[in-house]
């Protein structure tokens, strides 16, 4: 989408400690592994407040102006059973990190695939019969949630994602606990993004 369309962006709506609310819009392209996401101000439609490109295993975040903020990659090492994402500043320092729940990225690696085969033709008529319960238990598996730890590894808020829609990346929020804290609301929102854009 144009982001300046903003009748056609996605809404997101955040709110700060002192209940005031600050409204946002987000552009998805048809496949965000390869176009931008772009996050905009309605008030300030011309110029986005940030745009997100790059790899699946590593986004890039930056500003109106193009200057790099922040990166944020996935641990393929350590990511094998869980997803885990780094976010650095643009000299390599972390800033904080998400962390996937181990029952949730088991369940996106062994169940949900299943599905997506069966509706794409990719299963014989058998497959179909024996995977038929694992699509019962795909309607009743809760929202995936990853956690947000600082540098010094304390969990200090969530990202919650839909785990059953094709598209996840309308479907999610996070979580800050209210009160002082070094990540900010937007910084974390858009490194959430720039995750789940991109997670299967």
């Amino acid at each position: 989408m144009d982001p300046k369309a903003t009748t056609n962006l996605v809404a997101v709506v955040r709110s700060d400690a002192s209940g005031e609310v600050a409204d946002l819009r987000v552009a998805f392209p048809k496949d965000p592994g390869r176009e931008a996401v772009h996050v905009v101000n309605p008030a300030d439609s011309d110029s986005p407040l940030a745009s997100i490109s790059g790899p699946r295993a590593r986004r890039e975040i930056r500003g109106g102006t193009g200057e790099l903020i922040a990166q944020v990659s996935a641990q393929r090492a350590q990511s094998i059973l869980r997803t885990l994402w780094v976010v650095t500043d643009p000299g390599g320092d972390e800033i904080f990190r998400m962390v996937e729940r181990l029952g949730d990225g088991l369940w996106r690696r062994l169940v949900r695939p299943f599905p997506r085969a069966l509706s794409e033709g990719a299963t014989d008529l058998f497959g179909a019969i024996l995977l038929a319960p694992l699509l019962i238990f795909l309607r009743a598996k809760p929202s995936c949630r990853m956690t947000i730890r600082d540098t010094d590894g304390q969990a200090v808020g969530s990202v919650v994602f839909a785990s059953n829609a094709r598209r996840p990346r309308e479907d999610f929020s996070v979580e800050l606990p209210i009160g002082d804290s070094t990540i900010g609301g937007v910084d974390a929102f858009t490194a959430a993004l720039a995750a789940v854009t991109v997670m299967r």
